[in-house]
């Protein structure tokens, strides 16, 4: 099993936000950031968790 968490962070305009946010906690955790624009879904399986932001894509 792995040490990382993953997490997904819903696309928006206040991402880097978000994504600083999430780091801040834990130097184990890695995100990725998810959006229809990004045409990345599948990554939605690598992930441990998921913030939803309430972004555009939501």
């Amino acid at each position: 099993m792995s040490d990382k968490i993953i997490i997904g962070v819903t696309d928006c305009s206040k991402y880097d936000i978000y994504r600083n946010w999430v780091l801040s906690y834990d130097n184990r955790v890695e995100v990725i950031q998810l959006g229809y624009k990004l045409d990345n879904f599948n990554d939605i399986e690598k992930c441990d968790g998921i913030v939803l932001t309430g972004g555009e894509d939501v």
